[in-house]
């Protein structure tokens, strides 16, 4: 009858201890750093816009890359470069304001500073490809506001259409980006760069 109730209570995921108590069994589980969190942009910062309340805690890099890049493709690729960076966690937040503007505000935590620094270029060409609004013209430039990062200009090609600008920086072994996007209003780079000055103060 023991043997019986044993091998039932292994099927259910259960363990008997040697007195016969039951005892849940434990699950195997990935701890992720919550420190990303902390590194996004918050309602706190821009308090007159909509929060869109993106998955709360910090993401897996499945996770991430399925909610950043608008395709199969384009999540593959980000997924290669953060790992080959030792992605350790992640975090994105998004809000919608006056004048039709969308702010997106994302952090990858890497493996060390070198390897951030290193997968920089690396996602701003991915960004570059994939999350540029449809028929933009793509510039790239270096911005000044910030020790190593990159600025992407998204020009639309008739007065109107959606456009705007993102911001990828380091600091750290964290990998940021703020993208601001705005249909018809224009987004301004010391706009972004402001906000995302403001996000990496957070730490």
């Amino acid at each position: 009858m023991r043997a019986t109730a044993l091998a039932a209570a292994a099927a259910a995921g259960i363990t008997l201890s040697a007195g016969g108590a039951a005892l849940a069994a434990v699950s195997a589980y990935v701890r992720i750093d919550q420190s990303p969190i902390l590194r996004v942009l918050r309602s706190s910062d821009v308090p007159k816009y909509k929060n869109e309340e993106l998955p709360s805690g910090a993401l897996s890099l499945s996770q991430f890359v399925a909610d950043v890049e608008p395709t199969t493709a384009a999540a593959a690729a980000e997924a290669r470069i953060l790992s080959r960076a030792g992605f350790i966690s992640s975090a994105i937040s998004e809000f919608y304001g006056p004048g039709r503007l969308f702010l997106k505000s994302t952090v990858a935590e890497l493996g060390s500073p070198a390897l951030a620094s290193g997968a920089l270029a690396a996602d701003a060409a991915n960004a570059a490809r994939a999350q540029a609004p449809p028929h933009d013209r793509v510039a790239r430039a270096g911005d000044h506001a910030f020790g190593h990062a990159i600025l992407l200009t998204f020009t639309p090609p008739v007065a109107g259409w959606a456009g705007g600008v993102e911001v990828l920086a380091v600091a750290g072994n964290y990998l940021y980006t703020l993208k601001g996007i705005s249909k018809p209003d224009a987004v301004s780079r010391e706009s972004i760069d402001r906000l995302l000055a403001k996000v990496m103060s957070h730490s």
